[in-house]
């Protein structure tokens, strides 16, 4: 007798609920990277590295009670790297900053002179919120703390007398890092990025208490 053939048994496969899950989220921590080189995807970290050159401003007060100010130091250069690593919204990031010196000059209560001038570094290390605006803008907000500085609680000052003249000074009692900037993206990899920044730190027990913003642009590389 003839038979027609038959046809092969159909084999459905219905996958198990883990099994998806756990496919989206390899699909998420694989995806690839965006066209400016940030993360795709909130589990995916990736490490970036930059540097920048800027302008300080010393918003500091040094001056005692019956000091006569001639001469004050408030802008300075001011040059940054910073390494850190990101998701697409959050990430850690830490930067040494060199800071041109920054004081005042003119004469104390007794008629002596002095010229108080400090160089400053600085090394934060910041907490970082990224909200990507498109493919090529994106924006930041830093806040941490400075690693490398002096800070005294209890409002005790130091005293100073780099120039000869022996001086009183603030104290730091919160050693703050704030900061906040844009990035563009030029290519897959890099950016520039514009920052504004401002530190409370004091570099020594030497030193006063220094209140420094700054406003450097550069560039960086995300992998």
């Amino acid at each position: 007798h003839y038979r027609p053939p038959q046809r092969p048994a159909q084999v459905r496969f219905r996958p198990s609920p883990a099994a998806v899950l756990s496919a989206l989220i390899l699909s998420n921590v694989i995806h690839p990277a965006h066209a400016d080189g940030s993360p795709a995807s909130p589990l995916d970290f990736r490490p970036y590295v930059g540097g920048a050159l800027g302008s300080t401003r010393d918003w500091g007060d040094y001056a005692e009670p019956g000091d006569t100010v001639l001469r004050a130091h408030r802008q300075a250069l001011a040059g940054k790297v910073y390494a850190g690593i990101r998701s697409k919204y959050v990430g850690v990031e830490i930067a040494y900053l060199r800071i041109g010196s920054t004081g005042i000059a003119g004469r104390t209560a007794n008629g002596d002179s002095f010229d108080e001038r400090s160089a400053h570094d600085a090394v934060p290390i910041s907490l970082v919120g990224f909200l990507p605006l498109d493919e090529r803008w994106e924006l930041n907000a830093r806040v941490g703390f400075v690693v490398n500085a002096t800070y005294e609680t209890g409002g005790t000052c130091v005293r100073h007398s780099r120039s000869g003249v022996s001086r009183r000074y603030r104290c730091s009692e919160t050693p703050i890092a704030l900061g906040a900037g844009v990035r563009y993206a030029v290519g897959q990899h890099w950016g520039l990025r514009l920052d504004v920044d401002y530190f409370e730190l004091r570099d020594s027990a030497a030193t006063p208490r220094s209140d420094l913003g700054t406003v450097t642009l550069g560039i960086d590389y995300r992998f």
